[in-house]
């Protein structure tokens, strides 16, 4: 059993919109679970579980000027899953079942009740799904394959909302392991991208589920000095939702479908021991270094885009962990991103030009001295260089930011 609670005050700068910088945010969150597992012979078990999660959230726009929106929001599920094990074969199966609703001042369909005083808009939908996994190995072959169903009560029902998926893997030798997968999913529209409305955003109630699938292949190699991969994938979106502008002279941005939105790409990624390669290195001195890059066919008419074709094209990593005498050890790490796409500048609250993403590279480094296995001493510092970027349209990253603390071990 898990019982939680979490409450945060905070300034949220240029959350909603960077016309209006100075909004303010106050949530709560409080978050019940209870699992159990149940061996029913020695080849089948079963694991129930449910859940609940009440949120509170109070958002000014414009911080203490007198106008809020609130909402509430319950949702409540369980789940029933059954597993069973045949030598080299198991199946899971099982259902789910999900409530969400929302209370709020402007999120729903408006009602005559006030709830709370707080609360006169409402909505609630009930997601039901059935699902079932089997997993086979033989050799150095291994397969599984699932299949997802399910009912909600906010869409039509038809068989389209099943969802196939398919994970294989071989491998060669103990170096090399090749694998492949298809996956199919779904997702629904949040209350908010079906009815928030402000000055500068404007929801859409008709917004349709979003589908994609998605195709990956790779290879893995390792040995006693580098593991290595390669994946490519390759992604098929439809009805895919995204917030957009015309042009830069528009005061709202429009909540719509994009009919089509494909994306593909490579992910490398490497890690190295350089011990194994030379004769009195340190086994602690430890490099990774991966690289991503992805394309989005886009087929926008050449709108703004606030999400969708603003993503990472290109990025690389890379991370060193070098001991400088036994227990002290200097960690960094570096990335060096460039950004597709674009964002409206804004100058004293004010909608300016549209501008690209800029290309940068930032390294943050960590200095940590162990005593006696239970104390840690540590030093940090991020954006160590100091360099002024963007990762988000208009919301300056913090430049560098030096921390210093002990973390002690019971």
């Amino acid at each position: 059993m898990n019982i939680g609670y979490n409450f945060k005050d905070y300034d949220a700068n240029t959350f909603y919109s960077a016309k209006f910088p100075n909004q303010h945010d106050k949530t709560s969150s409080l978050l019940a679970s209870i699992k159990g597992l149940f061996n029913l012979g020695s080849d089948f078990q079963f694991l129930p579980s449910a859940y609940y999660n009440l949120h509170t959230d109070e958002f000014e726009l414009i911080k203490n000027s007198g106008s809020a929106n609130y909402h509430k929001s319950n949702v409540a599920g369980s789940n029933l899953t059954f597993k069973y094990y045949y030598k080299n074969f198991s199946l899971n199966f099982g259902t789910d079942i999900r409530f969400e609703e929302i209370l709020s001042s402007v999120l729903g369909e408006e009602t005559i009740e006030n709830y709370s005083g707080l609360y006169n808009h409402q909505n609630a939908r009930i997601n039901f799904s059935f699902f079932v996994q089997g997993n086979y190995s033989l050799g150095r072959f291994m397969a599984t394959c699932g299949l997802l169903s399910f009912q909600n009560t906010a869409i039509k029902q038809n068989l389209s909302n099943i969802y196939p998926s398919v994970n294989l893997s071989y491998r060669f030798n103990k170096q090399w392991n090749v694998f492949a997968s298809f996956n199919t999913a779904s997702r629904l529209p949040s209350f908010t991208e079906l009815y928030y409305k402000d000055a500068v955003h404007e929801a859409n109630p008709n917004l349709k589920q979003e589908k994609s699938i998605s195709y990956e292949t790779g290879i893995t190699y390792k040995n006693k000095f580098i593991n290595a991969s390669l994946l490519v994938f390759y992604t098929e979106g439809k009805n895919m939702i995204d917030w957009m502008k015309n042009c830069a002279d528009d005061t709202q941005w429009l909540c719509k479908n994009i009919n089509e939105l494909n994306k593909y790409g490579i992910d490398v990624s490497a890690s190295i021991l350089f011990a194994e390669l030379f004769e009195n290195l340190s086994k602690n001195i430890r490099f990774n270094l991966s690289y991503s890059w992805m394309n989005a066919e886009k087929n926008n008419n050449n709108y703004i885009s606030q999400y969708a074709f603003n993503y990472l094209r290109h990025k690389f990593n890379l991370q060193l962990a070098l001991p400088i005498i036994k227990q002290l050890t200097l960690n960094l790490s570096g990335q060096y991103c460039v950004r597709e796409g674009s964002f409206i500048e804004y100058q004293h609250n004010t909608a300016g030009e549209e501008k690209n993403y800029k290309p940068f590279f930032t390294m943050d480094a960590n200095l940590q001295y162990e005593f006696k296995n239970k104390f840690t001493f540590f030093v940090s510092a991020s954006n160590l260089f100091d360099v002024d970027y963007y990762d988000i349209g208009n919301i300056p990253q913090p430049n560098r930011w030096i921390t210093a603390g002990i973390k002690f071990q019971l």
